[in-house]
């Protein structure tokens, strides 16, 4: 078996630094740039590899999974459904990258709050032999992915929310107004998730939104997607959901601060437990997980900070031990 990670998604300030580092990259991007967005749901990334041997195989994000080994139900909910999705209209091997989300798996969001979880698609990709990864064998189209999957009980295909363009090659001031207008956008999700309301008539907190450009080829879509998260979910302290630049720490503290927010420690702790009450044996593991992401996502911020992984480490180290700590306190 083998296991086909979803990609990474950056920030909007880690795309334009890209394009100003290797603008060879995006030379062959249409200028401006056409973008479509689709809410980001909070629940927990999910897939599904359907093949032609009737062999069906389930991940999370870090890994295979099954039923006894599962993340928070998806496994077993696949495995329950397993002769729907082997009968699908596409007839060969693809896998359904996606979104796992309703009751239980989060909390504090619209989509937490529907009566049955639920698995909504965002995009696929073919696994024939064929495969390549410059072939357009990539689909993010909702149209498209609805003929693939056809109809299954509790899953469902995001559609498009807004489409904008963005040239990358833009000054700082040019771009400024498209993340004021991305922003925009992003406060009005937040206030409500309008796919959520309108899907299953409850009315709640939306997560924000992911652009993508529309372009075929999963190269383009790795290289160019970004991100753009409410207050409310953002795992970096920062001004705005969007931003032409990074935000500047003035010192460790500052930076331990940015990175160590309420919604990685919590997000931290899900990933490591498999949604568990907190308990000590995953302090190890937490404390791991958390340094390696914001290892891996501070980059930009180091930078311009002039800042090294080295000086602010073993904070934000401190900083995930002492807080997984105090939780495993409360819930005794």
């Amino acid at each position: 078996m083998t296991f086909y990670p979803w990609t990474e998604i950056e920030q909007f300030h880690n795309i334009r630094k890209y394009f100003l580092a290797y603008p060879e990259v995006f030379a062959n991007l249409q200028k401006p740039t056409p973008y479509k967005s689709k809410v980001k749901l909070h629940g927990t990334n999910a897939a599904i590899q359907v093949n032609v041997d009737g062999d069906i195989v389930v991940q999370s994000r870090s890994g295979i999974i099954t039923s006894k080994n599962d993340n928070v139900g998806f496994a077993k909910w696949v495995e329950d459904n397993k002769s729907a999705w082997l009968n699908i209209p596409l007839k060969e091997p693809v896998i359904f990258f996606g979104e796992w989300f309703g009751p239980g798996v989060q909390t504090g969001v619209a989509c937490s709050d529907i009566k049955t979880k639920s698995f909504a698609i965002f995009a696929a990709m073919l696994l024939s032999d064929k495969y390549k990864e410059n072939d357009n064998t990539f689909i993010i189209d909702p149209k498209a992915l609805e003929e693939c999957v056809g109809k299954i009980d509790n899953v469902y295909v995001l559609p498009y929310y807004s489409e904008i363009e963005i040239d990358w090659s833009a000054s700082d001031e040019e771009l400024q107004n498209k993340v004021d207008e991305i922003n925009k956008q992003v406060q009005e999700v937040e206030k409500c998730d309008p796919w959520v309301k309108e899907t299953f008539g409850v009315e709640g907190v939306g997560e924000g939104l992911v652009f993508s450009p529309d372009l075929p080829y999963y190269s383009n879509y790795k290289n160019f997607v970004f991100k753009a998260k409410g207050s409310e979910h953002r795992v970096v302290k920062a001004k705005a959901a969007a931003q032409v630049n990074p935000n500047v720490s003035v010192n460790v503290e500052a930076f331990v601060a940015m990175f160590c927010t309420e919604a990685r420690l919590q997000q931290g702790a899900k990933a490591v437990s498999n949604g568990e009450m907190f308990n000590n044996r995953f302090i190890g593991p937490f404390v791991k997980w958390m340094s390696e992401d914001i290892k891996k996502e501070s980059k930009h911020e180091l930078e311009v900070s002039n800042l090294k992984w080295e000086q602010v480490g073993k904070q934000v180290e401190t900083k995930s031990r002492t807080w997984y700590i105090e939780q495993v306190k409360k819930t005794k």
